[in-house]
This record gives structure tokens, C-alpha cells and sequence, in this order.
């Protein structure tokens, strides 16, 4: 309240300066005229005064209240509101600015409606697609299981390959939509860590075999609770990165997936590590920004900056802490915390 009194008093100290002002001028000039009458008459001019100052500031603090309330109203309300329910407080040059304000407000919520309507048809679009894509998806994925006989090595890992990139751009499409979206389908369990991970190596197989992997799954049987699908979407994105930047100056490609159990701060930890192209340090703090890619790599002409940031969302909405270290030339590692809930 304080606080408001004397904003009050700073916006208008002009014209609370010229009432001191006139106040003192006048006070001069009775003296000049008569000193003794001065004296006598100057305890009531200095109560007067104070009256007159207190009095001016609390007409002034109320005025103000009121404008105040009124533009709150005008930006909450600004698609309702009319100009008849703007008070005498606005008179004059005060009242064409608020007329002018509320009519941009008004413009720029009709804007506002219409782009939210066509962001959201274009995200109902998008998810629906994401949905019918993938009964062909899952035709072609049926295809190569039963026909690998029928098909060369290479045209096979072509095939395979694309079929991996799509599933995982669906999948982030998906969980995308699933991110904005106010209402959660997140349900909550017991999930072993181990088999997690293993589900998630094995949708990469074909790929990681085609790189020549040397995979070591030395993930422990733990219990952590969390979204199932999410976390195996999380796990899923961090194998899909080790491929996508695998180091071709290296001799053998290696991906080592660990469990570490701290008591003390009773947390489990997952650690995805792989001896790739790494990250160079000035990209580090960028790298779970969205449509962040790096300009390091030569793969970047090809990501989309999404894998990490969706991880990171996704973290965020399961409550997983997530860190990542990497040296360049040196592989990336990924790690995920959980609560030991034990």
C-alpha cells in the first residue's frame, strides 16, 4: 500500500511541486505584507497545507486506483469490453488512447482465434496422419520379417533403415502431440530398467548389426516407476543417436548401457554411452533446444533437432533429471535419474 502511495506521489510530483510552490509564494508574500500577521497566521497555513496536500493526494490515489482497474479490465476483458463502460476518470486525449487500445486488443484476439484455429487443425492433421501412416508402416515391417530371404543384404538394410527413420519420426510426432496436449495418458508402474533397454536395443537391431555395434547391455534388473512407453521412447531416441552419429574414422563402433545406484541420495541412474562423433563443448548447452542441430557434424543436414528436445520434455514430464557428457571425438553420453522409490 505504501508502495502505491508514493508511486502515486512520484507520477504526479509536478503538479503536487507547484501546490508546495504556490503554498510558499503565498506564505512570502503575507510576509512581506505584514511579518507579525505572518507570524501569527502560520501554524494554520502549514495545517491548511497539509490538509490541502493530503486531501489533493487522496483524490489523485483514487483516480489513479481507477484507471488502474479499468485497463486490467480492458486487456482481461478486451474482446467484451466497450467503450460506454469507460468511467469519467478518461476524459480527452486519455480516452482516445484507451479507444485506440481497446480497438487493437479487439484486432489482435480475433488474429489470435483464428491462428489458434488453424494450429490446432494442423496439429489434428498431423496426429490423425501419424495414426493412418501406420498400417503401412506395419505392412512393411511384416514384409521384412517374413521376406528377408526374398531380398538382397543391402536392399534389405535400405528398406530397414527407412523403416526405422519412419517409426521414428512418427514417434515423435506423436509424442509431440501427447506433449502439448492438457490432458496426460501417462500411466505410472513398476518397469524393470533392464527389459526396458532391451526392448529398446532390439528395435534397433538390424541397424546396430549394420554398424557393427558392439552392444554391452550391462543394465541391472531394477525397478523404477515410470510411463513405460515413454521411457522406452526416451531410451529409443538415445540408441537412434549413437547410430545417427557413429564416428567413421573409428575402428569399432561400441554402445554400453550401465545401471548405477546411489543410496545416499537415493537415486538410480541410466547411462547410455557410445564411442561416437561426441559433441563439441559450445554446442552442450544447446543441445536439448528445439531445432537445435549442431554444426559440427555432417549428419546435421539431415536431423531435425527434435529427438533430444522431445527427450528432455518428456524427462521433464515423468520427473527424470537428464544430463548428457561428451567430448568431441570422444562419444556421448546420456544419463537418466530416477527416484529410488525403495
Amino acid at each position: 500500500m505504501l508502495q502505491k502511495w508514493s508511486g502515486c506521489f512520484k507520477n504526479h510530483i509536478i503538479w503536487f511541486g507547484m501546490l508546495i510552490c504556490t503554498d510558499l509564494l503565498f506564505s512570502l508574500f503575507l510576509w512581506l505584507q505584514n511579518p507579525d500577521a505572518f507570524w501569527v497566521l502560520a501554524g494554520a497555513m502549514v495545517f491548511v497545507s497539509l490538509c490541502l496536500f493530503g486531501i489533493s493526494l487522496w483524490v489523485v490515489y483514487r483516480r489513479d486506483a481507477k484507471k488502474e482497474s479499468v485497463f486490467r479490465e480492458v486487456l482481461e476483458y478486451s474482446e467484451e469490453f466497450e467503450e460506454e463502460k469507460l468511467p469519467r476518470v478518461f476524459e480527452g486525449a486519455d480516452k482516445e488512447i484507451i479507444r485506440a487500445a481497446v480497438e487493437k486488443l479487439q484486432m489482435q484476439a480475433v488474429e489470435n482465434k483464428e491462428q489458434a484455429r488453424y494450429i490446432r487443425e494442423y496439429e489434428d492433421y498431423m496426429e490423425a496422419w501419424a495414426h493412418e501412416v501406420k498400417t503401412p508402416l506395419a505392412l512393411m515391417t511384416f514384409v521384412l520379417d517374413n521376406r528377408r530371404d526374398e531380398m538382397s543384404a543391402e536392399a534389405y538394410q535400405k528398406l530397414e533403415y527407412a523403416r526405422n527413420q519412419l517409426q521414428e519420426d512418427i514417434s515423435q510426432v506423436l509424442y509431440y502431440a501427447g506433449l502439448r496436449s492438457p490432458h496426460s495418458d501417462s500411466l505410472f508402474e513398476r518397469i524393470s530398467l533392464r527389459e526396458c533397454c532391451q526392448e529398446g536395443l532390439t528395435e534397433y537391431k538390424v541397424l546396430l548389426e549394420e554398424h557393427q555395434y558392439a552392444v554391452k547391455n550391462e543394465v541391472e534388473d531394477l525397478l523404477v516407476v515410470s510411463d513405460r512407453k515413454g521411457l522406452l521412447f526416451m531410451v529409443s531416441q538415445a540408441v537412434s543417436n549413437s547410430i545417427k552419429y557413429t564416428d567413421p574414422m573409428k575402428q569399432k563402433n561400441e554402445l554400453l548401457l550401465y545401471t548405477e545406484c546411489s543410496r545416499d541420495k537415493k537415486e538410480i541412474s541410466l547411462h547410455i554411452r557410445d564411442n561416437g562423433m561426441g559433441v563439441p563443448a559450445y554446442d552442450l548447452p544447446f543441445l536439448f533446444d528445439k531445432g537445435f542441430t549442431g554444426k559440427s557434424h555432417g549428419y546435421q543436414k539431415k536431423a531435425t533437432g527434435m529427438g533430444l528436445y522431445l527427450v528432455k520434455e518428456m524427462a521433464r514430464k515423468l520427473k527424470i533429471e537428464v544430463d548428457v557428457h561428451s567430448e568431441q571425438g570422444e562419444g556421448f553420453e546420456i544419463i537418466f535419474r530416477f527416484a529410488d522409490v525403495d
